[in-house]
């Protein structure tokens, strides 16, 4: 098998995790909000927010965008067939 990308789990990683799964919060709280601060501050943007999965950041991107039903938009072929849906 060829592999096309390989993940970087630290051990700082795991721990941030666990904490984040042994809270209150999975989707949302003050984990969530220090991650949008430090994305808005990395790219010196106003504003940044995150979202629970992919797909709701997608298709938030595509309302904001304009794009409607029956617009034809392009996607890449290296994806899962739910993204484009």
């Amino acid at each position: 098998m060829i592999n096309y990308f390989k993940q970087l789990i630290t051990k700082d990683s795991v721990e941030s995790t666990i904490k984040v799964l042994k809270s209150n919060y999975l989707t949302q709280g003050p984990e969530a909000k220090k991650f949008a601060k430090e994305i808005s501050e990395y790219y010196k943007s106003r504003f940044a927010t995150c979202f629970s999965n992919t797909i709701s950041g997608l298709h938030i991107g595509c309302l904001v965008s304009g794009i409607r039903k029956n617009d034809t938009i392009w996607t890449s072929k290296i994806s899962f067939v739910v993204l484009a849906n």
